[in-house]
């Protein structure tokens, strides 16, 4: 139930809806003595009441927005058939000509028909979105939940029907009618916003930065029979690297124009190991290696996109032997979180981690750091992402982590499975105590 049936629950004083509804699941068999499924019987409560039905979750994760907000009423309308012709009843019972909803919200309305039948209709097309309705099987006991679809229309078998108006994908119209089987039809007005507003949007941060680091994209294959979405490398982007150093070990600025395999890739984690000496699954490093004089700049970026996008690790370090690195290794940063950073699949912008993921050095040292974690809209078409909640001006030991994505302003649901969104940029900036790095990562087209 949402909040609001709770509360309508919990405040019935009318015996009759006072007592809840109580089921049982019995174990049906066949002649044979074969279990052949279950059924559930009503053991307290109004017979007449049984099938309240909450919001259903995959109506509503498309949207992008939170579930629809539950009105507090045992039932919102009240449809009848009596003597061949419907009549509509609001809540205190009284006949009403036509129907308002408000979008964002969810109604249940009641339904007793003997022979008639009603559709309701957006102009010559019959509409469904967010409708489900309860109604008796034609076989057996109990209730089953029907998705309308345009061959459907709701009749004697249906007993309840549960309508979350959807504020977009689709946008519920302004003016619906019902038009039943008897001839007759009625208005249902639909109100309230058409757009959710940004506030109460929700993103899938995770796909977006899986979808980003990784360099894929999906892309439609159609066929005679059909079509397939796959997910597909990306090997096209150019970006532009800045970096330099200071202190200790002097990295002059030097800027470099790199593609796909030809100064950055996304390759297997074979560093990272599990507690049995193997690697894990699903870990991957985004390698960047950058020519300076006769060395080369390697920063990584350490991930896993088993479920999303979680980051664990940062390094950097200068070597002329990128074939035995070990051979000449000198350390700019390497930093890591001994909690993993996850980025969620349903969550408002701006979001912060409050998990106080405080970053250590390759050594153990714990820097200074960070207490959050948080993931901005910059605009309609970017995200930021900010691992650290460091300043651009930095103390001795402090560490500045940014990701710049790009979205689609028009994925209707911010879920970005069909949509692409991809890398714009990385910043990376760290101060130790007589030592500076930074890095900036441009796309170039």
């Amino acid at each position: 139930m949402l909040s609001g049936e709770i509360d309508s629950v919990l405040g019935r004083t009318d015996p009759l809806f006072a007592n809840p509804v109580n089921y049982q699941t019995y174990p049906v068999y066949d002649y044979c003595g074969e279990l052949t499924g279950y059924e559930r019987r009503v053991v307290t409560g109004d017979a007449n009441y049984i099938g309240w039905d909450p919001v259903f979750t995959d109506t509503n994760t498309s949207l992008g927005s939170e579930l629809p907000e539950s009105t507090s009423n045992q039932y919102d309308y009240t449809i009848i058939e009596q003597s061949g012709q419907l009549s509509i009843l609001d809540t205190k019972e009284n006949i009403v000509s036509a129907i308002t909803i408000e979008r964002g919200k969810h109604y249940r309305i009641k339904t007793k028909l003997t022979s008639a039948t009603f559709q309701i209709r957006a102009g010559s097309s019959v509409w469904v979105s967010g409708i489900r309705v309860t109604a008796e099987p034609d076989f057996g006991q109990g209730f089953e939940i029907i998705q309308l679809d345009e061959t459907l229309s709701v009749d004697k078998k249906s007993v309840e029907i549960d309508w979350a108006v959807s504020v977009e994908n689709p946008t519920t119209p302004n003016n619906l009618i019902l038009t039943a089987s008897t001839g007759q039809s009625f208005d249902i007005a639909v109100v309230g916003i058409t757009s959710i507003p940004d506030e109460d949007k929700t993103y899938d941060i995770s796909n977006a930065m899986r979808k980003s680091l990784m360099f894929i994209e999906s892309v439609n294959h159609t066929y005679s029979s059909g079509s397939i979405l796959t997910e597909e490398s990306v090997t096209t982007r150019q970006y532009t690297v800045n970096s330099n150093a200071t202190g200790s070990i002097q990295i002059d600025s030097v800027s470099s124009l790199l593609s796909y395999n030809n100064g950055y890739s996304v390759i297997d984690d074979t560093e990272t190991l599990d507690t049995d000496g193997n690697t894990i699954d699903g870990n991957k490093i985004l390698k960047i290696v950058q020519p300076y004089n006769s060395s080369y700049i390697v920063t990584k970026l350490y991930f896993n996109e088993t479920n999303g996008l979680d980051i664990f690790q940062y390094s950097a370090y200068l070597t002329s032997d990128l074939t035995n690195e070990d051979n000449d290794y000198r350390l700019l940063a390497s930093l890591k979180y001994p909690q993993t950073v996850e980025f969620l699949n349903d969550v408002k912008l701006p979001f912060t981690d409050h998990k106080e993921h405080m970053l250590t050095l390759a050594d153990g040292t714990k820097l200074i750091n960070t207490d959050k974690i948080t993931v901005e809209k910059v605009s309609d078409t970017s995200i930021r992402a900010r691992l650290t909640s460091n300043s651009e001006t930095l103390s001795p030991g402090e560490f500045v982590l940014v990701l710049n994505i790009h979205i689609d302003a028009n994925d209707p649901g911010r879920e970005y499975q069909t949509t692409n969104p991809f890398l714009l940029g990385i910043g990376v900036k760290f101060k130790g105590t007589n030592f500076g790095f930074e890095q900036t990562v441009l796309l170039n087209n």
